[in-house]
């Protein structure tokens, strides 16, 4: 059996079978250490020290789950100094007087232990206008109901604020551009040029299939009806951007009236596996994205 030495005021069971087998791997020279912060790890005890007939040091065996950084070292101090003491514990070296000091020329007492709280990187502010302008070139238009499937995205009075100030800058236009919608709606200039565009435009019969998972599964929320899961495997299949049948777990689920012709040309289009092309050179159905086999 192999030899341990742990220098952990806390070792439970776990830990200290699993540094016995350790203990035994071949290669290992002398005892196995294990530092303070020992505890159970995969494969190998988070914490462990390995010496090896090679001349070499193992500080943290492969199959450790992570490596903390603790270790046991015999120095010639009987106790700690009162200021390294303060220091990790935080308090001011300088008593009151330094404390009000440092009040006076607003420097907070933060500590001086390893862990610390750092600043953020950039303001809340600049942040909710990169997230706003994202959105912009996501959906072209930006309305209450768009946020309804974003996460992580600040709160539509937030980002109201954001984009009255864009609009005042000529770099948006607001307005009302989707009838249906109460409340404000922000536009970029391009998307409001393509809706005049589509709103005077012929039915072309185009089909578009787009994953349930896709920020353009607005169906639901967006347009009447239940909403499709956006869930893998589910699809939906627009026609000239009006959704008419959906792929809900394998199954075609009709979202418009459809004669049976249409019915099954849109199932078709939804259980087609996409790929780009076939070894024999056919094309895929019109109107598919992606793949075809």
């Amino acid at each position: 059996m192999g030899e341990v030495k742990s220098w952990a005021s806390i070792l439970d069971e776990a830990t200290r079978q699993q540094a016995e087998v350790v203990s035994r791997a071949p290669g290992l020279a002398g005892h196995l250490a294990l530092m303070p912060d020992a505890h159970l790890g995969i494969g190998a005890t988070v914490g462990s020290v390995i010496p090896t007939w090679s001349d070499t040091i193992i500080p943290a065996a492969v199959g450790v789950d992570s490596g903390c950084g603790m270790i046991a070292a015999r120095t010639d101090l009987v106790s700690l100094p009162d200021d390294l003491r303060r220091r990790i514990d935080g308090k001011p070296l300088h008593g009151r007087r330094g404390s009000r000091a440092r009040r006076s020329v607003g420097v907070s007492n933060r500590g001086y232990s390893r862990w610390s709280l750092l600043d953020a990187a950039a303001p809340e502010e600049d942040m909710a206008d990169a997230l706003a302008r994202q959105l912009l070139r996501r959906y072209g238009v930006l309305c209450p109901e768009i946020l309804a499937r974003e996460t992580n995205v600040p709160r539509w009075r937030e980002l109201v604020r954001l984009l009255r100030r864009m609009e005042a800058r000529g770099e948006i236009r607001g307005g009302r551009f989707v009838a249906g919608y109460v409340g404000e709606q922000f536009a970029l200039p391009e998307a409001v040029e393509m809706l005049r565009a589509e709103r005077y435009s012929e039915d072309k019969g185009r089909w578009v299939v787009v994953a349930a998972c896709d920020p353009l599964n607005w169906v639901g929320v967006l347009t009447p009806g239940e909403r499709v899961p956006a869930t893998l495997g589910n699809r939906v299949a627009f026609r000239d951007g009006v959704p008419m049948c959906s792929l809900q777990g394998g199954v075609p689920v009709p979202l418009a009236t459809l004669d049976p012709g249409t019915l099954e040309h849109a199932t078709s289009l939804l259980l087609a596996r996409p790929r780009r092309d076939r070894e024999d050179g056919s094309k895929a159905p019109v109107g598919f994205r992606g793949r075809w086999r």
